[in-house]
């Protein structure tokens, strides 16, 4: 398996994977929530259902031209 070239820069700059880290962050709420019930009263489909937009944002955004991110070389 072999990188692109731009491999860095698209980690830092692509919004596919800024938005899977978003999904990540909702989906590890979700499972923390319950240990903050009486702290936090948010329902738990809440983080789910933000992962799951965060998600299918991330899927969308991968198909997108990023000028900031596809025509730059490290």
């Amino acid at each position: 398996m072999r990188l692109i070239p731009n491999a860095r820069s698209v980690l830092k700059r692509a919004w596919s994977v800024r938005l899977n880290v978003l999904a990540m962050i909702f989906i590890v709420a979700e499972v923390c929530l319950p240990l903050l019930k009486e702290i936090v009263p948010i329902p738990a489909w809440t983080f789910l259902i933000c992962a799951g937009i965060a998600s299918a944002g991330a899927f969308w955004a991968r198909f997108i031209y990023q000028p900031n991110v596809s025509e730059q070389k490290e």
